[in-house]
């Protein structure tokens, strides 16, 4: 410190470096919108098309799940089963080396394929995200023109797909709408009875003589490769020269039983835009890219490759996360400069002086720069959340510069001159500097035991605060001295035998403090306790939309799942103001997403449509339903469960059937209660408002299967022919190109279950049969989906109760705890997205503690006193009944973030009564009578605490006052615990803790009188 004030040219020199390096290091980051935080998770999906959720579940989604319990580090495997599909979450222990399992898993998925059905694909194995940080398009164009959807796609996947999969820095390319081009294989079912070819002979050639197969990936250079064997066709015509068998001592060709050519999928998805059918290009980048610069790479290739189109081929961008960013980026920077307005105005306003508030506020600039240079260095992700949370500190990187500058001041005041002031100034509290900043660092040490979404959201704050509270140790103590050395500040000489009287009275008559404060803290907490609502995980706000969910029965016609969606979608198109509409419909489920410009989003038209879109719901039969948006209140209605149930109880047992039973015993002792009317069983969690659907189930007769000499995976093979005629080839390579292909016999477009039945077919030794000859058909009811955890079953009762929510949530209560099952079964609570699980709960409970502890044991190492170290604590206690009144007027949830905020707290809020402790210490030191050293000390740090508590509150409320919306930010609670914590804390501290200082210090005399040893 005496090396910097004898030399401020170098003191000059150096943070001359530092802004130097914090602006170009603030130039070169990568700065996202949300975190992109690798989680030892993985995720698997399968889709078989047209199969039900059980046998999704017993052909495809056991055999994964039995490779991937297989591999060692696995703690967790939750499976979901949908018609059609099913994805698979596992969850993996913190030692596990997620790059090589994930390659392990791909492995295994290869090796697993030729096990699963000919129609199911290869199992994709994927990073595990959060719901709250799903992966979404970075970037989604819409192409429209003249032609039909089926050519604009054929256009898309030839000219637009391969020039953005060209660009450096994206991570995958994926097109929906159209349908894309397909190998089509139509046989002739006579000719090949005549001929001696049956279905599985002619599958046979066709895979052996053009494949594309990948057989294995591997790893070269960090990077993951697929090897490959690959024959292609140079021309479709050349499938049909493929020999299928023999006849007569002839060669049999694909032409003399079948025609291949190219044609274009079933109708099973199509992408809308404002009405009109699109093909939309959505666009994921790879992490640590720059966000704008990749934005704006693909906007001038897209520009580029628009001029050169022949004829008229439009697009529009339909999603641009940089605008987002950009947007978000510029509220936060308003935000953020406000509060530097508002610090350096609470400064000036209690310093008077323009030359010493610019110099405290000068260290918060370089503290930030000096920050932005080690996230760098040490190259730690930036996104909005740490940027939040690093606007949120910019009140405390003030404070030890305050200290430092108060000391010299006070030194000023009492004759000493500038270079000694600026010297002994920073020196005298050196001890509480170092003890406040370590205690709000440590404090996040508990983070590190963070799993999960708490990892992702709070541990990036953790780091950035830490460094930037060192960055202001090093900036107050190398910036504030030299410069005090030289500057004439204002200050006014100490008077001489001043008196603080009301410290002697409250010093005299301890109890006028104590019992008003134990009591405003009593009624604080129970007034808490019944206003403030609990157990959330905070609201990331995004920008809001209005959502349609549709879900049609199993087997509805894709035509209807579209007839339903144009419903909805021709009342938005109705309406004159500005707004986006883009859907997307499937097999049996479809959504729309309405957006519109802010001069919209803020007025009632959003809500005026959300009202038509019910209305319009209201008279549809058969189909689930889900409008949400814009107002907690939505409308949920399934055909199977009716409308939403807030009330639901989780069961799980390996037993699926038993556990059926079990829920349905449930469901008929709640309808005995007058006033449950509606009760639901459901065994998944992600279509509570679909429903399930009717099978046909098709049961092999497998005496007639002998009696014909019928092998049932050759009748699969013949009956997916006519039903299901994708997935029963590979995918074949036809000139530069993949394509799906498809065989199906001919005139069997459109056939009905009973024409199937009667149809005539051949067994491989030519023998004639038909199909109801040799199955019998059942038809089967079943759920809309499938969900296991760690291979128990899991089931949902779901109901509404017709009262009060108080009311609803004591008869949730009793029914829960008087549930009884028998072993091998375990009911719990539904953990809902947007509510903390049961974990994430007792993992910022255990934080908490620790806090505590160790900030009791940082304070009491520096201090080597337990006695102080217990009355510092008292700090904790005020600073909280200002957390409890705080929450109850702003009438906010108390949160994950607000956890976080009351773990942060911890940290800062024994920082005033250290200071405060700190000073009295010296006078008692120096010989001063005990209570006027406590009067003393504690009147002369009424200053700084007054202004590191102004600078953190008022640095804080800003991101109180100004959400996004109607909704909290990640870190408006926090930032209200910090309003409330320090605002009582700067009231009470002063007040209590010379009060307990001196009963403390009268209790030590007592019983050294009584026990001399002590």
């Amino acid at each position: 410190m005496k090396f910097m004030i004898e030399r401020p040219v170098l003191a000059m020199i150096l943070f001359a470096a530092v802004l130097v390096m914090g602006i170009y290091s603030v130039s070169h980051s990568s700065i996202e919108l949300v975190p992109d935080e690798k989680l030892p998770a993985l995720s698997i999906s399968a889709a078989w098309y047209g199969a039900s959720a059980e046998m999704v579940l017993q052909r495809v989604a056991l055999p994964i799940e039995e490779e991937v319990l297989g591999v060692k580090w696995t703690s967790r495997v939750e499976t979901q089963c949908h018609e059609g599909s099913c994805s698979l979450r596992a969850e993996f222990s913190r030692a596990a080396d997620m790059d090589f399992v994930h390659v392990l898993l791909k492995e295994r998925m290869n090796k697993l394929r030729e096990r699963l059905p000919a129609q199911v694909a290869l199992p994709r194995v994927l990073a595990y995200e959060p719901d709250e940080f799903k992966k979404k398009p970075f970037f989604t164009v819409s192409f429209f023109g003249d032609a039909s959807v089926f050519t604009t796609r054929n256009r898309v996947e030839r000219e637009v797909a391969p020039l953005l999969r060209g660009i450096p820095g994206l991570q995958g390319v994926e097109i929906t709408g159209g349908v894309p081009m397909v190998v089509r294989i139509t046989t002739d079912m006579d000719r090949m009875k005549t001929l001696g070819i049956d279905t599985g002979r002619l599958l046979q050639a066709l895979s052996l003589s053009f494949y594309s197969i990948v057989s294995v990936t591997a790893r070269d250079h960090g990077k993951e490769i697929a090897l490959a064997l690959a024959n292609p066709a140079r021309d479709v015509k050349d499938l049909e020269g493929v020999v299928v068998g023999n006849f007569a001592g002839r060669p049999v060709f694909l032409r003399d039983v079948a025609r291949a050519g190219m044609g274009y999928q079933e109708m099973r998805e199509e992408g809308r835009y404002n009405g009109q059918p699109t093909v939309v290009v959505d666009v994921f980048k790879q992490p640590q890219v720059s966000t704008m610069a990749l934005a704006r790479r693909i906007r001038a290739d897209l520009d580029r490759l628009g001029r050169r189109f022949k004829d008229k081929l439009e697009f529009k961008v339909v999603r641009d996360e940089s605008e987002e960013l950009a947007e978000r980026l510029s509220g936060l920077a308003r935000i953020a400069l406000l509060i530097l307005a508002v610090i350096f105005i609470v400064l000036f306003l209690t310093v008077r002086d323009w030359r010493g508030s610019l110099l405290i506020f000068a260290s918060v600039f370089f503290s930030v720069f000096a920050t932005f240079t080690a996230i760098y260095i040490f190259n730690i992700p930036l996104n909005l959340l740490t940027l939040s949370g690093f606007a949120l500190g910019f009140g405390m990187f003030v404070d030890n510069a305050v200290v430092v500058y108060d000391s010299i001041l006070r030194l000023r005041e009492k004759g000493f001159s500038r270079e000694l002031a600026a010297l002994e100034g920073p020196r005298r509290v050196f001890v509480p500097v170092l003890a406040s900043t370590f205690t709000t660092i440590i404090v996040f040490f508990s983070f590190a035991w963070f799993q999960g979404r708490l990892r992702v959201y709070y541990l990036p704050l953790a780091w950035v605060i830490s460094i930037a509270l060192l960055c202001s140790v090093v900036v107050a103590y190398t910036l504030v001295p030299p410069l005090a050395a030289r500057a004439g500040f204002r200050f006014t000489p100490e008077k001489k035998g001043r008196r603080h009287g009301v410290y002697g009275f409250f010093l005299r008559y301890p109890l006028f403090v104590i019992l008003p404060v134990v009591a405003v803290l009593a009624f604080s907490f129970l007034l808490f306790r019944e206003k403030v609502t609990f157990g959330r995980f905070f609201s990331w706000y995004e920008k809001q939309s209005l959502y349609v969910w549709l879900r049609l029965p199993a087997g509805s016609e894709f035509a209807d799942v579209r007839d339903a969606l144009l419903k909805f979608e021709k009342v938005a198109l109705e309406k004159k103001y500005e707004r986006q509409i883009n859907a997307s419909i499937h097999e049996n489920s479809a959504v729309m997403e309405i957006t519109f410009p802010p001069e919209v989003e803020f007025s009632a038209a959003p809500y005026a449509l959300k009202a038509e879109l019910i209305a319009v719901a209201q008279n549809l039969a058969g189909v689930g339903i889900g409008i949400s948006g814009f107002d907690p209140e939505g409308y949920y209605y399934s055909p199977d469960n009716g409308s939403f149930m807030p009330y639901s109880i989780q069961i799980k047992g390996y037993d699926f059937q038993r556990l059926l039973k079990l829920c349905d015993n449930l469901k008929k002792s709640l309808l005995l209660h007058r006033r449950i009317s509606e009760v639901s069983v459901q065994t998944d969690k992600g279509y509570a408002w679909g429903s399930g659907g009717r099978y046909f189930n098709l049961r092999p007769d497998f005496a007639a299967l002998r009696r014909y000499g019928l092998d049932p995976a050759y009748l699969l093979q013949l009956v997916s022919t006519v039903i299901a005629p994708r997935g029963a080839l590979p995918r074949l390579r036809v000139g530069d190109r993949e394509y799906e292909a498809e065989i199906r016999m001919k005139e069997s477009a459109g056939i009905e279950l009973r024409e199937l039945l009667d149809k005539e077919f051949a067994s491989a030794s030519g023998r004639p049969f038909r199909l109801r000859d040799v199955v019998t058909v059942e038809e089967r009811q079943v759920k809309g989906g499938i969900l296991r955890e760690n291979q128990e079953f899991v089931a949902f009762v779901r109901w509404d109760y017709l009262g009060s929510n108080k009311a609803g949530e004591r008869v949730y209560k009793a029914v829960y705890k008087n549930l009884e099952l028998p072993p091998g079964f375990s009911k719990s609570e539904e953990e809902q997205r947007w509510m903390m699980k049961e974990e994430e709960q007792q993992q910022l409970n255990w934080a908490m503690g620790l806090s505590l502890l160790m900030v009791f044991l940082i304070i009491a190492i520096l201090y080597e006193s337990l006695l102080q170290t217990l009355l510092i604590m008292i700090s904790i206690p005020l600073a909280l009944i200002g957390v409890y009144f705080a929450f109850v007027i702003a009438d906010f949830p108390f949160d994950s973030t607000a956890y976080v905020g009351v773990i942060l707290l911890f940290g800062v809020v024994v920082n005033n009564a250290i200071i405060l402790v700190d000073h009295i210490n010296h006078y008692v030191r120096q010989g001063v009578p005990m209570r006027q050293a406590i009067a003393q000390g504690s009147f002369e740090r009424i200053r700084p605490i007054f202004l590191t508590t102004a600078t953190g509150v008022f640095g804080a409320l800003p991101l109180v006052l100004f959400r996004q919306g109607e909704q909290t930010d990640i870190w408006s609670a926090l930032a209200l615990c910090m309003v409330g914590g320090l605002t009582a804390s700067a009231i009470l501290v002063p007040i209590v803790i010379p009060v307990f200082y001196d009963l403390l210090e009268r209790l030590r005399s007592y019983l050294r009188s009584v026990m001399p040893q002590i």
